[in-house]
């Protein structure tokens, strides 16, 4: 139950990170910095599918599916929540970034969540035989 909050604590940290980075327009001066963040928060996502698939005691192909699922469906939620806050409040014409710039920005969004829940579900799948078994102990 421990590794679960670990995991959770990184997913806070992430979004912390994400608000700060927001609030220091510093997606204006690095663009690229969005793919990173996805990428990290579908390995974070991914991480969490994997512990909470341990604590059911699911197969490893249950695990894959699950991981994969939660991080692109968070991605989903924060893509839906971009697209509102530039449709709704004028995100995009006040301030020196559009949340959202196209769909291709938003494809690109979610391949970087799916890279980092393959690469979670890679990592997580190596180093221990089962979901069961926890490497942030």
């Amino acid at each position: 139950m421990k590794s679960l909050a670990n995991v959770w604590q990184g997913i806070y940290l992430l979004l912390i990170i994400n608000l700060f980075l927001s609030g220091a327009h510093a997606y204006y001066y690095w663009p690229n910095l969005d793919l990173f963040m996805h990428t990290a928060g579908g390995f974070l996502l991914a991480a969490w599918g994997w512990q909470a698939c341990g604590l059911r005691n699911y197969p490893w192909q249950i695990a894959s599916l699950t991981m994969i699922g939660i991080s692109l469906s968070v991605g989903w939620a924060y893509e839906v929540l971009e697209f509102m806050g530039d449709a709704f409040y004028g995100a995009g014409s006040k301030s020196l970034v559009p949340l959202q710039v196209g769909l291709g920005d938003t494809l690109l969004d979610f391949a970087c969540d799916l890279l980092g829940a393959v690469v979670a579900f890679i990592f997580y799948s190596t180093r221990i035989a089962s979901p069961y078994e926890s490497p942030l102990k």
